[in-house]
């Protein structure tokens, strides 16, 4: 990937964090730590499908993510989902 596109992306994850009030949609406290969140399934699913390929996903699906704390992310996946779906 090209110096250009890894800063465009950097850039846009500061502004997608932003976006989503840069705080987790679970406990709503603010933090460095925070991940996105699959809330709605879109092509793209599970952990570690690749940082860039997830990047351009969130981007073109803002609907279907969430930031959230690890611990939150995990619990939402464990617990949460059936409620909020």
């Amino acid at each position: 990937m090209a110096k250009r596109q890894v800063e465009w992306l950097k850039k846009k994850f500061i502004e997608l964090k932003s976006f989503y009030g840069n705080k987790c949609a679970i406990c709503k406290k603010e933090g460095d730590y925070l991940e996105f969140a699959h809330v709605k399934e879109t092509e793209l699913n599970g952990r570690g499908r690749g940082m860039w390929k997830r990047y351009y996903d969130i981007i073109n699906n803002l609907d279907s993510y969430r930031l959230m704390h690890r611990e939150c992310h995990e619990y939402y996946d464990g617990v949460l989902r059936d409620y909020f779906d």
